[in-house]
């Protein structure tokens, strides 16, 4: 027997822009559709200053951080109000590290989940691991979902956009 209240969980909306951009640099490339080989980045803005984190969850539920970029040693990246950012292109991002991504699909179609985490409040990332040289940093899934519930409990103000891309072979 359990028992107890429960009561909506209140969150920020802040308005944000999250776009997720197949093979060009501008919001009119956005698509949840990708092909194998395509180039895959994320145009972002916010109204007000704070920090965001990218996650990807694969059809195998392993997640990767995308955001922080492999060799930042940062836990989250600060983002300006008001300023358009596109990550994941070098000719784009002033970061001294950036990881560009190209999809890929093994399978005929693919789904994945890009998890964009933003608070206006400081927040650490979960602890990841490389498993060889040219891989992504990852996590189980359940280890994931654990981290995020944890940090929206604590910060009513953060938000999580998720996005699904499917990428065909």
């Amino acid at each position: 027997l359990v028992c107890g209240k429960a009561r909506e969980r209140q969150t920020a909306d802040f308005g944000l822009i999250a776009k997720l951009l197949r093979n060009a640099f501008d919001e009119r490339s956005e698509s949840a559709d990708f092909q194998s080989e395509d180039g895959f980045y994320l145009y972002f803005r916010t109204p007000i200053k704070g920090f965001l984190s990218v996650y990807l969850v694969d059809e195998n539920q392993n997640v990767s951080c995308l955001l922080p970029y492999q060799q930042q040693q940062a836990h989250s990246v600060e983002v300006k109000a008001d300023t358009d950012y596109l990550f994941f292109s070098k000719k784009h991002d002033n970061q001294p590290f950036v990881d560009e991504y190209v999809l890929t699909a093994e399978e005929k179609i693919v789904q994945n989940r890009i998890y964009i985490v933003f608070s206006p409040n400081d927040f650490v990332k979960i602890t990841d691991r490389v498993r060889s040289k040219d891989a992504l940093r990852e996590l189980p899934f359940a280890d994931f979902q654990s981290w995020l519930t944890k940090n929206r409990s604590h910060d009513a103000q953060m938000q999580v956009i998720e996005k699904t891309l499917t990428i065909g072979e």
